[in-house]
């Protein structure tokens, strides 16, 4: 199934989404074998007016994609966000849990060969992006590339916003990034992000309990961030707190393939790297 929306669709009612999963009733729904702001040739940007799945106020236990044989969807070209769990509604404190992200092709074309070709937009924040009240969240299994554009624009975001004067719960916490594929495919082809893992604070407090890789299985978990154009990782300070991150057992610069995929060759190498806190 394809799914778009032109470009001009930003009808909030709507959340300007290909896919738009909202309310605290909206549990328990399975998303699988979708394009989303990608053309039938699964190469070029179609994008939908904002996002292409976005999960909202108190949506619970969703799946989009899966490991299974026809189950990833392709989720690139959209104007703000492929994907996005935030509660967007400043007066709620609904929290958005236990939602997974598996399996899918995001920021790339439909064969996860290259990005799509004519996607450029100043506005675009991220791959995947967890926001306000955003927990429990999974993100596996996933070719994530092609976020290469803003200063702040990353494969994968944790944002929380200015005024986060609280830490929990409204700050995203006990995200899991496991056995993805950030920047490169199994092939060894670069698809670039500016940064793969962006964890990106407020004024105040920034993402919890954030594990990139599984401190039970390392092997089994470990991310393949590697091609990223600015950083691997980035953990950015906060006024009052980000923190207890766990990155364990992943690969930087290397490929599943074990080809070499490093950062592009920096201007200003103190700027650069493949984790910086």
């Amino acid at each position: 199934m394809i799914i778009n929306f032109p470009r001009s669709n930003d009808d909030v009612s709507f959340g300007g989404a290909g896919i738009y999963i909202f309310g605290e009733n909206a549990d328990a729904n399975r998303l699988y074998n979708n394009w989303l702001g990608v053309n039938t040739n699964g190469i070029s940007a179609v994008g939908n007016g904002r996002y292409g799945v976005f999960i909202d106020r108190g949506a619970d236990n969703n799946i989009v994609g899966g490991t299974g044989t026809n189950e990833l969807n392709v989720i690139s070209g959209n104007l703000n966000a492929n994907v996005i769990v935030r509660n967007a509604d400043s007066t709620s404190a609904a929290a958005l849990d236990n939602n997974r992200i598996v399996g899918n092709r995001i920021g790339t074309n439909s064969a996860g060969s290259a990005g799509i070709s004519d996607f450029q937009n100043s506005e675009f924040q991220g791959g995947v992006v967890l926001e306000r009240y955003a927990q429990n969240t999974l993100i596996a299994n996933n070719l994530i590339g092609g976020s290469n554009g803003l200063v702040n624009s990353a494969g994968i975001m944790l944002l929380t916003d200015a005024n986060t004067t609280t830490q929990l719960p409204r700050v995203p916490r006990n995200t899991r990034i496991v056995a993805n594929r950030i920047g490169v495919n199994d092939q060894g082809t670069v698809i670039a992000n500016r940064v793969g893992i962006l964890i990106l604070g407020g004024a105040n407090f920034g993402a919890a309990d954030t594990v990139i890789g599984d401190p039970n299985d390392p092997t089994a978990g470990r991310n393949y961030i590697a091609g990223n154009s600015f950083r691997g990782i980035e953990i950015e300070d906060t006024v009052r707190y980000t923190g207890d991150t766990t990155i364990v057992g992943n690969y930087f610069g290397i490929a599943p393939n074990s080809a070499l995929a490093p950062m592009a060759p920096p201007t200003a190498p103190a700027a650069r790297g493949s984790i910086s806190v």
